[in-house]
C-alpha cells in the first residue's frame, strides 16, 4: 500500500502505525487526485489488513490458551526474555527432547552455542 501510494505522491513513513493512520485519510479524502481504481484497490488492501489483523489476534489467543494449559511452556517462559510463543514454539520443535543426548546437543540443534568442529576423538 505503502508503495502504491508512494507512485501517486503519497509518502508514508516505514511504521506500521503511521500507514495504519495516514492510509484512511487518504482513502477518504475525495480531492487528492487518488483515481477511482486506486481508491478501490487500496481499500481493498487496508481491509484485508484488518483481517490478517484478526486472524494474528485470534492465533495469540489460541497460542496463550496452550501456554497457560502446559506446565512445561511455563517453565521454558521463565527464562530471561523467552515469553509464551517462544515456549511453545520450543515444545512443539523438541517435544520431550528425549530425542537428545544432553542439553548440550539440544543447544546445538537450537543454534545457541558453536558447533563441535574439533579433532578430540581422532
Amino acid at each position: 500500500m505503502r508503495g502504491l501510494l508512494l507512485d501517486r505522491g503519497f509518502a508514508i513513513g516505514a511504521s506500521i502505525t503511521r500507514a495504519r493512520r495516514a492510509i484512511p485519510e487518504i482513502i477518504s479524502d475525495p480531492n487528492n487526485g487518488l483515481t477511482t481504481m486506486a481508491r478501490e484497490t487500496i481499500t481493498e488492501l487496508h481491509e484485508f489488513l484488518g483481517q490478517i489483523d484478526q486472524r494474528i489476534k485470534a492465533f495469540d489467543r489460541r497460542i496463550g490458551e496452550i501456554f497457560r494449559a502446559n506446565a512445561a511452556c511455563q517453565r521454558i517462559a521463565r527464562i530471561f526474555g523467552v515469553g509464551p510463543k517462544t515456549a511453545t514454539a520450543v515444545i512443539a520443535a523438541v517435544g520431550d527432547g528425549k530425542e537428545f543426548k544432553n542439553g548440550r546437543h539440544l543447544s546445538a540443534w537450537m543454534g545457541l552455542v558453536p558447533r563441535q568442529h574439533s579433532s578430540g576423538s581422532r
